[in-house]
């Protein structure tokens, strides 16, 4: 936690320790899932949600990561856009991108202010991102998946740009009969109710 918070700005500290708090002490977690909400463009970055598990489609116009967890993601970079059209944010963001040979490089902007996971901490809607997805390949020169670096910028929220790192390795390739897309549909019971999240009966007002 204490590395955590040294990234952030005083604000995003508060909130930061506050959520830590109600996760680990007084057992009143304020989990998106729990309440129905979107999953959010940073939890794609949340290793529970699952969403590095996705299905890869790719156009010359669009390339479309498809993922499903504990709710559904749909993120799509527009290729060769110039400029983000969305007037309001976007639960994952907008976001354009264009090719260097085989590099898919991508700008998001528009996201709608959210929380990564437990005891993490919450972007701002002025988050943006740049991310650089390049191919990964074993010593034979054989491809095995992809190698995604982000910088996040958040003028709000960070004291300087963050940048984690993945490798996302491939498990499945067109060829393979059996993966399938699952949609997610969440069917809570559970409300806020005095600050914590309740699970209600039928009977409950």
């Amino acid at each position: 936690p204490s590395t955590l918070v040294s990234l952030l700005t005083p604000e995003y500290q508060q909130r930061a320790v506050q959520q830590m708090y109600h996760e680990a002490v007084n057992n009143a977690p304020q989990w998106n899932a729990s309440f129905c909400y979107p999953e959010g463009f940073i939890r794609w970055w949340g290793g529970p949600s699952g969403a590095t598990n996705f299905q890869l489609a790719m156009t010359p116009w669009m390339i479309q990561f498809l993922s499903s967890s504990a709710d559904n993601f749909v993120r799509q970079v527009m290729v060769d856009k110039t400029t983000h059209v969305q007037k309001v944010p976007q639960w994952y963001g907008e976001t354009i991108g264009f090719w260097d040979e085989t590099t898919l490089i991508s700008w998001t902007a528009n996201v709608q202010a959210w929380s990564l996971t437990h005891s993490m901490f919450e972007i701002s809607g002025k988050t943006e991102t740049v991310e650089i997805v390049t191919p990964a390949y074993d010593a034979s020169g054989a491809f095995t998946g992809i190698n995604h670096e982000t910088i996040f910028y958040d003028p709000d929220v960070c004291v300087a740009p963050v940048r984690p790192t993945m490798l996302i390795r491939r498990v499945a390739t067109p060829a393979d009969p059996n993966p399938r897309f699952s949609f997610v549909e969440c069917l809570s019971n559970i409300r806020n109710v005095n600050g914590r999240p309740t699970q209600l009966t039928p009977g409950h007002p």
